[in-house]
């Protein structure tokens, strides 16, 4: 077992924006670790369609997602970004989320893994913002699962976990809370660690349950993503519900986004390189890639995405 990754994430950011603290549970004594237990009757949401996250695997209809990807190549060792947090309603059986991708291999064989905050109903019996994360080994068939649902992630901090709630909301046109997402792959055990940027270490998840995320990913992606069943009419939004522009305050955003490249060093995302990905038919969403000259000093390389969702015009 790693206690610790090899490396830091420490950075500076936005100092505008406020960080959102996860609520943890109970602290537990040194070399414990806490453990979430699922909501009963929510074990089908280890299953691929159960929870209907996957948005690398093929399409599903209902689903939806929406931002930025680094143009294929190889190999990215990991993904980072500040994400504002936002609390969108949605209906059980929707969900509605904020996150990074990093994923390898053909569409049959995709390793994936996915990070960020979500409000799902259905998987959480709330309507709160969580950390919210799902891997597959497989494509979504038989490996993987949220959170720590099945074996694979391994927990090491002992109060924060994934299923954790955000207690401070951004407010639109008003105070904006945000959180420091990486995920990055250890140089000397190949394992894919989730931290923020106090260097805060969630946990990782062992190289040994990948095949093709073993040695990097291919393929990057930051965004939002969306999902109802044709059996429920109302529309999803994504981010803070409303069309993005060039004002952070009034749109879901993204900003320091980040990559670890294939000699393991942090790098910006630049326009050379990214593209939008817009993976949905006519919903009313939309992505705005600010690059970096909106304010290059406390933003960095930034977006903004989502949208209130439903039928457009």
């Amino acid at each position: 077992m790693q206690m610790n990754p090899s490396f830091s994430t420490r950075r500076k950011t936005n100092e505008a924006i406020l960080k959102s603290q996860l609520v943890g549970g109970f602290r537990c004594p040194q070399g414990m670790v806490p453990v979430r237990r699922p909501k009963t009757g929510l074990k089908s949401f280890s299953k691929p369609h159960g929870g209907s996250l996957h948005t690398f695997a093929t399409q599903l209809p209902g689903e939806c997602s929406v931002g930025i990807e680094i143009k294929e190549g190889a190999p990215y060792h990991g993904a980072k970004a500040f994400i504002i947090i936002n609390n969108p309603h949605v209906e059980v059986g929707q969900y509605s989320k904020a996150q990074i991708w990093v994923r390898n291999g053909p569409e049959t064989e995709i390793n994936s893994i996915e990070v960020g905050w979500a409000v799902h109903p259905q998987l959480y019996g709330d309507n709160r913002t969580r950390l919210t994360a799902y891997w597959t080994a497989d494509g979504f068939q038989k490996t993987g699962c949220y959170n720590t649902e099945c074996p694979g992630f391994v927990q090491v901090h002992n109060e924060y976990i994934l299923g954790g709630y955000f207690p401070n909301i951004s407010v639109f046109n008003g105070p904006q809370y945000g959180l420091n997402m990486s995920i990055i792959q250890d140089q000397s055990t190949g394992n894919w660690w989730l931290m923020d940027d106090e260097d805060y270490k969630y946990g990782y998840w062992p190289k040994e349950i990948f095949t093709h995320l073993a040695t990097g990913a291919s393929y990057v992606r930051y965004g939002g993503a969306t999902f109802s069943p044709s059996n429920i009419q109302t529309p999803v939004p994504m981010g803070n519900g409303h069309i993005p522009s060039f004002i952070a305050e009034k749109a879901g955003f993204f900003s320091f986004v980040q990559f670890v490249n294939p000699d393991y060093k942090i790098d910006d995302v630049n326009a050379e390189m990214e593209k939008n990905f817009f993976d949905c038919d006519a919903n009313c969403y939309g992505v705005r890639d600010w690059g970096d000259g909106q304010d290059p000093i406390s933003t960095r390389h930034a977006f903004t995405y989502g949208g209130p969702g439903g039928p457009c015009p």
